[in-house]
């Protein structure tokens, strides 16, 4: 994208009005950031008594997020597709963007019990390989949920996926920066057990969204469309 055509999408707030956008966007930034919530409480508890592992030990307890993310991506991706041909067959063989935030209801309620948990694990000095697959069930719902987030962005925007993207990772990276700028007085103000009670009450929102898109998704599709149309031969003008 040229400097010009950057400039004209951050000048724009058209795309804030596509509920879309936002859900994909908000949805990464919460998982992002309780990612980096998760990784900040594992390193400066267990690196303490009782715990009192070392950093090469810690780092391969980090290991237990990438592991729950790719069972994640396989049986996410296998259940999502089977689920959108079961729905597309009783919608007369017809697909609709929104078969896809099926898979994200329970994948965020995964990813909300997987933050939830592990504080309470961290709270009660739980054996470390509890902790750690507890970080895996949340590296699984990161992987489930985000996935349908996006992919459900690219069905209904592929045109102008480079311009809803800007504002995805701009929100996104907003948002992870905002939690993790409150995490350290969080925490010390309100402790473990407060602190990721409060998160997964946030975390809520990712299983909120996906419920309200169900209802009313198509709908705002069809409310966007001339703006989408818009931003579409927009882009396509400036490239002849």
């Amino acid at each position: 994208m040229s400097p010009s055509g950057i400039a004209s999408t951050f000048l724009s707030k058209i795309l804030f009005t596509f509920p879309t956008v936002a859900y994909a966007a908000i949805t990464y930034g919460l998982l992002l950031a309780w990612f980096a919530v998760i990784s900040s409480a594992a390193s400066y508890f267990m690196l303490n008594p009782p715990y009192s592992v070392n950093s090469s030990s810690l780092g391969l307890f980090m290991i237990s997020a990438l592991i729950g993310a790719i069972l994640g991506a396989i049986v996410g991706a296998t259940l999502n597709d089977q689920s959108i041909l079961w729905l597309a067959r009783r919608n007369g063989s017809i697909f609709e963007p929104e078969m896809r935030l099926w898979m994200g209801l329970p994948g965020s309620r995964v990813a909300t019990a997987g933050v939830l948990t592990f504080g309470l694990g961290l709270l009660r000095t739980l054996p470390w390989v509890v902790l750690a697959v507890r970080y895996a069930i949340f590296g699984f719902g990161f992987s489930v949920t985000g996935d349908i987030a996006l992919t459900y962005l690219t069905d209904c925007y592929p045109e102008i996926l480079g311009d809803v993207l800007v504002w995805v990772v701009f929100i996104r990276n907003g948002l992870s920066v905002l939690i993790m700028s409150i995490y350290t007085p969080w925490i010390s103000s309100f402790g473990i057990q407060n602190t990721f009670i409060c998160a997964a009450i946030i975390s809520l929102a990712m299983t909120i969204m996906p419920i309200g898109l169900l209802i009313w998704g198509k709908r705002a599709r069809e409310r966007t469309a001339p703006k989408y149309r818009d931003l579409l031969f927009g882009n396509l003008f400036s490239e002849v």
